[in-house]
């Protein structure tokens, strides 16, 4: 059975950016994409939306969303957004 922040890890890979580099681009520590990756935490919703803006600038991610992340969250991010609020 495939965990969901499997689907992360393999974004990830697809992408080609390490954790220390999608951190970097978020503006949070490595640490705590670790810890996302890991399933131990989920990331706010403003860092979602940073890390599906990110993803979807990779060839085959185009349509990335919290979803297809593993990510069940409930919204679509359909802009790049900057958002503070989940848009419920």
């Amino acid at each position: 059975m495939t965990k969901p922040n499997d689907k992360l890890r393999a974004a990830l890979h697809l992408s080609g950016l390490s954790q220390s580099e999608l951190a970097r681009r978020i503006g949070v520590d490595q640490s705590q994409v670790n810890k996302w990756v890991a399933g131990r935490m989920l990331p706010t919703y403003p860092q979602l939306c940073r890390t599906v803006t990110i993803l979807r600038g990779v060839e085959g991610l185009e349509d990335c969303e919290p979803e297809s992340l593993g990510f069940k969250l409930g919204y679509r991010i359909t802009v790049e957004p900057e958002c503070d609020e989940p848009p419920f």
